[in-house]
């Protein structure tokens, strides 16, 4: 780590995209500005945007409600998400994963609609 007597500090640098996730990073005194990467596993959030689930239904031509009922099945690692605003009780949203997903899930329930609960 550095020379007799030299302490390994510990610098703290926040996740510039917002995340609650601190990235924790060690350096030696004796390499002042190297930052060598910590064993710390984290999750990087790659998505950008989300689509409501009004606008899917409209570029989908499917009934709203219908896609509701069939958006019920997913989960967020399936890619969707409420999004919540001033005002608002909350809008669901999909990224464009949860879009793909969703297409696959409307496609099965149109194939076998006795498999839809309500």
């Amino acid at each position: 780590m550095g020379g007799p007597g030299k302490q390994p500090i510990k610098i703290v640098v926040p996740f510039s995209a917002g995340s609650a996730t601190d990235i924790i990073a060690r350096t030696d005194l004796a390499e002042p500005g190297y930052l060598r990467p910590s064993r710390v596993t984290m999750h990087v959030n790659k998505v950008h945007h989300v689509t409501t689930i009004t606008r899917v239904a409209q570029d989908l031509g499917e009934d709203e409600d219908w896609l509701r009922d069939v958006a019920n099945e997913m989960e967020i690692e399936d890619g969707v998400i409420w999004v919540y605003g001033v005002g608002e009780d909350g809008v669901l949203a999909f990224t464009d994963f949860g879009i793909e997903n969703l297409v696959e899930l409307v496609r099965v329930y149109k194939q076998h609609p006795e498999l839809l609960r309500r």
